[in-house]
Order: C-alpha cells, then structure tokens, then sequence
C-alpha cells in the first residue's frame, strides 16, 4: 500500500515540472493518454505589448513557447499623420497637393485642371517607295509623340486599285482628274457624273457611263470587271431629302449593286466638307457630319468598310480648308485630291487590305 501511494505521487509531480509536455530530467513518466494529455495544457505565457499605429490596432500579446497566444487591452487604431508637398500640374495630371503618412499612405487633392499637350509639328519625314511619310508631333513640356498626316507615294499601292471603281458625283469627278494627271491610284475605274445624287441614280433618272454607254451604278460596275466600290454620295441629296433618307436610299443602291454583285467590296466614304462661306446656300457642315455619320452607321451595321477622308481636310470648326478648295463650293484642287488618296490608302495600310508582296 505504502509502494503504490509513492508511484502515484512520483507522477503527480511529474506533471507538474513538466510545464507544457516537458519531461524532467532523469524521469521517466509512463505515456498514457490521460498524463499526455494534462501536460499539453499547462502554458508559461510570456507577453508583449504591441503599440498602436495607423495601420493597426494595439494590444497586449500573450504567448506560449508551445504557439499558444492570446491578446488583452486592445486599443484604438491611431489616425494618419500627413506631411504635405505641393504638385505641379502636368500634360496630363492636375496640379495640387499631396498628402503623405510615414506609413505610406497618401492622397492628391488637385487644384488645378491638367496642362495638355503643347505639340510642336517636326520637319515632316517623305513617303519613299511602298513606305508611307509622315509628321512627328512633339510636345514641348513632356516629349510626347505622336505620328500623323500620313502620306504616300504616287507609285505606294498601285496595283491594289487595278480592280477597283468609283462611284460619285462631281467631286468624285475631281478625283477622275487628278488620277489622270498623277496616277496616284493606276488604272482605277471612275463611274462619276456631274450633279447626280442616290435619288437619281436609283429612280433611273440619270446614269453612269462607262466606255460611252450608260448604266444604273449594279450593272455599270459589272460591265467594268470591279471588285470593289469606293462610293462618295449624298452630298446633292441631303440638303432637299434629309440625312434619313439618304442613308435610306444609300443602303437600297448598295443592295441593287451587291444583288448584280455578290462578291463586290463595299467602301463607303464620307463626303466632303464645304466651305464656312457655302453653307448658307446649301446646309451647315454640321449636318454633313450628321449625313457621314450616318454613313458611318450603315457601313458598321451592314459590314462595309467606311473610309473617312474628311480628317485632314477640315478646320477646327467642321468646314473645309480653303486651301483646298478650287471653287467656292466643296470641290477639291490637286493639293485636296492628295489628301484624299492619302486617307484612303492609309485606311487601305491601317486595315491590312494590301500586301505589297
């Protein structure tokens, strides 16, 4: 009886040195679920304060050697202490001040609107070959760049017109011209005619010649052998039928010509501005730019190309370049026609549609 008292107080302290699973030295405590488990529960804490930041919340922690721990006195998380720096504004960010907290937070509060750009035009860099020119803008606060104006050589993409027509009016009629002096666009087909307009083209009022016989526009491209269809009309229909009807009447002739010519590629171009002095006579340039939206539309919804040739022939305020212009109205001298090709064999380079090899 004396023995067994003995063995159970022998295990009792034990347990009690071993202080989270630790066995002490030179004793040997039988494994039993019951002593293994007891020992796994005595934690020695040790603690640490933690203080408050903004950031983070402060405490007390309290930690055991085993990877036990808990936290007491818990306190606020403190406010951001900002130092603040003025900024300049740039080209493109609003100038004002900045707020910064040691811990790396910040803040703009802007003052003012953002510089813009301030482009100066280089020297401009010729076409050579199949390579198209260009103009470098730089701005002179940033260095900022950018590549406009595009130009090309009479000779660039020549061969990619050889299966082409154009369809037009009088201004396209300028472009006939100006082919022929050039032949910035080889052996394209013209089917233009003074004065014609959607509206009589589809009501058979007038027609299209071509190699001296006349043809609605389906059957005239038929007669030439073309495979795509530059079309610039609109301009004589929209004063008197509006710009609704037009796009209406449009989309009917591109239907007549694709039923004649499945295959036919379609290019749809914006017409041309007038000049700020014509357009009393005729209708603002505004509504012409709501006429080559309304292209643009059709050409989107109905999967036809949509050239715009309009970009580099106009002022700020939507009209056209006097410069380019060879009578009081909208039609183009050479200098205007140049723009034009310009536009559309960029449009033709941008779009991937030739392959010079």
């Amino acid at each position: 009886m004396k023995r067994g008292m003995t063995l159970i107080l022998s295990v009792l302290v034990s347990a009690v040195l071993v202080g989270c699973g630790q066995q002490p030295s030179g004793q040997t405590v039988p494994q039993t679920p019951e002593t293994t488990e007891a020992a796994a529960h005595v934690h020695v804490y040790t603690t640490e304060t933690v203080p408050a930041s903004c950031t983070s919340p402060g405490y007390v922690l309290h930690s055991c050697a085993c990877g036990d721990s808990y936290r007491t006195d818990e306190v606020p998380q403190l406010e951001h202490t900002y130092t603040r720096s003025r900024l300049d504004a740039t080209c493109t960010e609003g100038g004002g001040l900045l707020y910064t907290c040691a811990c790396g937070d910040s803040y703009i509060e802007r003052t003012s609107p953002p510089l813009g750009h301030d482009y100066q035009q280089a020297e401009p860099v010729p076409p050579q070959g199949n390579q198209r020119g260009y103009t470098e803008n730089v701005c002179t606060r940033c260095g900022d760049t950018y590549r406009g104006k595009f130009t090309w050589t009479n000779e660039a993409m020549g061969a990619y017109f050889d299966d082409a027509a154009f369809i037009g009016d009088s201004l396209t009629y300028m472009l006939f011209q100006y082919n022929n002096s050039v032949h910035p666009m080889g052996n394209v087909t013209f089917l233009c005619r003074g004065g014609v307009s959607v509206h009589s083209l589809l009501i058979g009022q007038r027609a299209l010649t071509y190699r001296g016989k006349e043809y609605a526009p389906e059957d005239a491209l038929k007669a030439c052998g073309a495979k795509k269809v530059f079309i610039m009309l609109g301009i004589n229909d929209a004063p008197w039928a509006g710009v609704d009807k037009t796009i209406e009447n449009l989309q009917e002739m591109v239907r007549r010509i694709l039923e004649v010519n499945p295959d036919m590629e379609i290019f749809l171009q914006a017409c041309s501005p007038i000049l700020k002095s014509a357009e009393e006579r005729t209708m603002p340039n505004n509504a012409y730019y709501d006429l080559n939206r309304g292209i643009e539309a059709l050409a989107k919804e109905k999967g036809y190309h949509y050239v715009d040739i309009t970009t580099n022939l106009k002022l700020p305020d939507g009209s056209l370049i006097p410069e380019y212009c060879n009578d009081s109205f909208a039609h183009l001298n050479p200098a205007g026609c140049e723009v034009w090709v310009n536009a559309i064999k960029e449009y033709v380079y941008e779009e991937n549609l030739y392959d010079p090899e």
